[in-house]
């Protein structure tokens, strides 16, 4: 709540105030003036003070560029982020990310075996399965101190960098053939935050680099973020 910074006369109202510490019905006098020594505590209200973290859950569509785009070029509906975030260091928020993204395309081609010797055609199905888990710095252009007030955009960039599990799979007919690695992953995001009262809605884009490693390409696509975000 507010406080008062130094002591002062304030207004009785009827001429009588309750005294402080005092239980129901103590009270004590104004002067002739209707002024007390005492403060009437009833008019304060209270304050809401900033909270120090903040979870923000993310609907991640997906669009595959490069090299995913040559494996699959869908653009995906599939895909969720969760997001922890430390608030206590004004616009600076540290925190962590995952997140499960799906791309996947059904299609029809011809492939030959190892041997050249052996071609098959029919019905395939490319999909690739991702889960970045990032630590990231987020930097918001809030005009004021938290709270936020409601109804304001807030702009905001984000620099992440981690980890991230990709799987990519091939349906052929009644064979499958996947491949699993690990990569180290960039995801730098850009977006705007609207404060609603006790949640923010947030539009943002994403971009996820997978970089290549021994045993499997490197990996490329953007996300479209529509999320929500809690104190």
């Amino acid at each position: 709540v507010r406080s008062h910074a130094a002591r002062g006369r304030w207004p009785a109202g009827d001429g009588r105030v309750q005294a402080q510490g005092a239980g129901p019905g103590r009270t004590a006098p104004a002067d002739s003036n209707g002024y007390s020594d005492i403060p009437d505590d009833s008019s304060l209200e209270p304050v809401k003070e900033p909270a120090l973290f903040a979870v923000n859950l993310g609907w991640d569509l997906s669009l595959p560029l490069g090299s995913t785009a040559d494996f699959t070029d869908q653009f995906s509906v599939q895909g969720f982020s969760i997001e922890v975030r430390y608030l206590g260091l004004g616009n600076l928020e540290l925190g962590g990310l995952v997140a499960w993204h799906t791309l996947a395309q059904k299609g029809y081609s011809t492939t030959t075996d190892d041997t050249g010797t052996v071609t098959v055609s029919g019905t395939t199905v490319h999909e690739l399965s991702s889960n970045p888990l990032l630590f990231r710095a987020r930097y918001s252009f809030r005009q004021g101190p938290r709270p936020d007030k409601v109804g304001q955009l807030i702009p905001y960039v984000v620099a992440g960098f981690g980890g991230a599990r990709a799987l990519r799979r091939v349906d052929f007919g009644i064979d499958r053939y996947s491949t699993e690695s690990w990569h180290w992953a960039l995801g730098p995001e850009a977006g705007i935050e609207l404060p609603v009262g006790p949640a923010a809605l947030n539009l943002a884009a994403r971009f996820n680099y997978l970089f290549e490693t021994g045993s499997a390409p490197e990996q490329l696509y953007m996300n479209f973020v529509v999320g929500v975000s809690l104190e």
